[in-house]
Order: C-alpha cells, then structure tokens, then sequence
C-alpha cells in the first residue's frame, strides 16, 4: 500500500483504456470497410431502404478476375445445408453451421441451387432459423434478410413482432462490372437491434469482429474458386 493509506492504481487500466480507444479508432473503421473504397462505403446498396437509419452497417469488396456472370451462380447457392459459406469450414462445423451438401463448401456450381426467388429461405443453420431472400437481380444483386435473437441467432417467423432482444439486419451483394473481364463484388450489413443500450457492447465486440473473420474469409473463398475457373454448371 502507497503511504498516506492511498492504493496505486492498476497498470492494466490505462493498457485497457487505450487498447480500448485503439481498437474504435483504428480496428473497427478498418474491418468495417475492409477491401472497400470510400466511395463503394459511402454509397448506397440495394436493400438500404430495409433497415433505414441502421446502428450497424458494414461494406466490404474485392476485386475478382471473372464477369458478374460467372461468378453469380457462387453466390445463389450459398446457404446450410446447400453449397456452405466458403468461408472456414471446420469452425462453422464446430458452431453447428456447417452442414453442407458435399462435404464442406462447395467448390463446383451446383445446378439444382440456382433457382432462387424472392421470398425463399436459405438456413443459416441446424434451429437458427433461415435469411429470406427479399430481392434478386441476376446477375447484379441479391438481398438477404434475417430478424433474430442476436444473444442465441435464433430467427423469428417472417412477419412477427420480435419480442425481447432482436436483430433486424439485410445482408446484400452487389456485383459491378469493371471491364476487362472484372467485377467488384461488394458485400454490406447493415443492421437495428433492441435494446441497443446493453446489446451494444456485445454487438460491437463479439459479433462485428466474428462478422468479420467470416465474411472476409467467404469473399475469398468466392474469388479462389472463380478464378480457379471452375464456372460452368456440372451435372
């Protein structure tokens, strides 16, 4: 104990204050845009007009050596239980996500997954419930949508009123022609939640950052195997 009976402060706390002030100053406006120009943030999505006004919206992009074409059959049979997410397949497993229709994420087009509609349901997983498909434009965009418990990623009925803590978010995919054969394929959360005063903390720090991890590795999990050149429909 100091003298004067006063105790000396913890070094850990100003370590934790600017780790703190590190990690939304730097990290969190990184990995919100990470591979997105300032203009493809900024810009608006299809779908924005889902969640106006939202606490959360997320854009990121790469850049993938193939026509829209090519690679807007990758993105349609996405889903559980369908062509998997292209992103970690041993962690989804693990999180009871990763069921998928031939092993692990797909890594051919699947024909019999290409017709999707407004108004279907893509798994998210085994009990979490579904994203609905709210908008297809072959082969520019597609809009998902999903309403959730985010402490359990339960969905609820299409429809309903959430009752409790909930989030209500579209997941949308844009691809933009370059030229010379390249695409941006941009991919956006965004996203309200309730009661965002106590949600806050765990959606800034445990869901965004999983976001994160997952969608970054699905984006290049899409490029490698366009470009791989595996494009063509087998039956």
């Amino acid at each position: 104990m100091a003298k004067n009976g006063r105790r000396r402060g913890s070094p850990l706390r100003p370590l934790m204050f600017l780790g703190a002030v590190g990690y939304w100053v730097l990290v969190r406006p990184w990995h919100q845009r990470w591979g997105a120009s300032e203009v493809e943030a900024q810009d608006e999505m299809p779908g924005d007009d889902l969640v106006p006004n939202p606490l959360l919206q997320t854009t990121r992009a790469v850049t993938i050596a193939a026509p829209p074409e090519a690679i807007w059959p990758w993105l349609v049979q996405m889903g559980y239980g369908r062509a998997g997410w292209y992103s970690y397949d041993r962690l989804e497993q693990l999180m009871g996500v990763g069921e998928f229709a031939e092993g692990g994420s797909a890594r051919r087009i699947i024909p019999e997954l290409q017709d999707l509609k407004p108004d279907d349901l893509l798994p998210a997983g085994p009990d979490l419930g579904w994203f609905r498909v709210e908008r297809v434009d072959k082969p520019r965009h597609l809009v998902l949508r999903a309403t959730m418990n985010p402490l359990n990623a339960k969905a609820y009925e299409p429809g309903s009123a959430p009752r409790g803590a909930y989030l209500d978010g579209t997941w949308s995919f844009k691809l933009l022609p370059l030229g010379g054969e390249q695409t941006r394929l941009i991919a956006r959360l965004r996203a309200n939640y309730r009661p965002h005063v106590w949600l806050s903390p765990f959606v800034m720090l445990v869901l965004e950052p999983a976001h994160f991890l997952m969608e970054r590795k699905m984006l290049l999990g899409i490029r490698e195997r366009v470009e791989a050149g595996v494009m063509e429909p087998e039956g």
